[in-house]
């Protein structure tokens, strides 16, 4: 792919069986396998072939700067 996008850093974010999002996953009684299989599917419907190296998607890049905003203005 062209760009970075979400479903490739949520994917990546699964990997870690003890990081925050497979324990919010199971938190909320949801199916990881299913999850990764939806991610993955957005994932084969996107663009693909650049021969340059990725950058973030702008889409993403606003996620995390208002992710990042948020935490900042609520927990210092």
């Amino acid at each position: 792919n062209p760009t970075v996008e979400l479903e490739h850093w949520l994917l990546k974010l699964f990997e870690p069986q003890d990081g925050d999002l497979p324990r919010v996953v199971r938190q909320y009684d949801l199916d990881p396998g299913v999850l990764s299989a939806q991610l993955t599917r957005a994932l084969d419907r996107l663009k693909t072939g650049s021969g340059r190296m990725p950058t973030m998607s702008i889409e993403l890049l606003d996620l995390m700067r208002e992710a990042w905003t948020l935490a900042s203005l609520e927990y210092g």
